[in-house]
This record gives structure tokens, C-alpha cells and sequence, in this order.
């Protein structure tokens, strides 16, 4: 009798980063947000040339994807690298990805709840209701 196939995660919590350290309530918010969300897998996104040391000791679980430093000098390159297919190459093991910022707290740990609801996407709505066509089939791992 064969082994099971491993069993594919099912989200991976990724925090944009940008600074060597972290602002206080920044910190207090992240370290709140990650003991609510312990078992769930957490990755940093930096800048090719951030210098990542305190994230490395203060969080040593995490890893740490760096991306060229364009996509973290505006907030046109930072939507550009959040649209690109470089960005969710690195997380096609996972079904789903939740961007956990900084300037937000998680206040309890619902997200296996909404990973079984039937959207594709939850956040803000988009600026001036503008519509935007991402062809998912770049992104898909395994055929139709």
C-alpha cells in the first residue's frame, strides 16, 4: 500500500516589507497578528537590497522572497509586483495567500473558515470602481 501524497498547504501569510526595522505599533500589530495566525506558514517580501537582519531575528520562522527593489519605490511599482506573475510564482504551493500589512491587526484566526467560502478574492473594493481582467490561467500549476 502506497504513502498519501503530501498534503498541499492551504495559505501562506506574506507581509511586505521595506524598511530595516519596524515602526513600534507596526511591530505590535505583526507580532499580535502572527501569535493569532501560529500555524499558518509566513513569508516577508523585501526589496533585493533591504537589509533583513532584525526580521531574521525577531521572527526567525519566517521566510524571506526578495523581489527587484522597483516594485518597493512607489506605490505604482508595489501594485505592479502585487498584478505580476513573479510575485505568485513563488507561492503556487498554496491555494490561497493572505497579505497581512503591517497597519493591520487580526483579531482572531478565521482564516481556514474563509478558505472554504466560494470567492476568489476578499479585500477593499478597487479605486473609482474601476475593473480590472487578471488572466488566471498564467498562474494555474496544473492543467484544466
Amino acid at each position: 500500500m502506497g504513502s498519501l501524497p503530501p498534503v498541499k498547504p492551504t495559505c501562506v501569510l506574506v507581509t511586505p516589507i521595506y524598511r530595516n526595522t519596524l515602526e513600534p505599533l507596526e511591530s505590535f500589530s505583526l507580532d499580535y497578528s502572527l501569535s493569532i495566525l501560529k500555524p499558518w506558514p509566513h513569508v516577508f517580501i523585501t526589496p533585493q537590497s533591504l537589509e533583513t537582519q532584525f526580521y531574521h531575528f525577531a521572527y526567525p520562522e519566517a521566510k524571506i522572497i526578495r523581489f527587484p527593489d522597483h516594485y518597493f519605490a512607489s506605490i505604482k511599482g508595489y501594485n505592479q509586483l502585487m498584478l505580476s506573475q513573479e510575485f505568485y510564482s513563488h507561492f503556487c504551493n498554496f491555494e490561497f495567500l493572505l497579505l497581512l500589512q503591517t497597519d493591520a491587526i487580526i483579531l482572531r484566526d478565521d482564516l481556514a473558515h474563509w478558505c472554504q467560502q466560494p470567492y476568489d478574492w476578499i479585500g477593499a473594493p478597487w479605486p473609482n470602481g474601476q475593473t480590472y481582467m487578471i488572466h488566471t490561467d498564467l498562474y494555474r500549476t496544473t492543467p484544466k
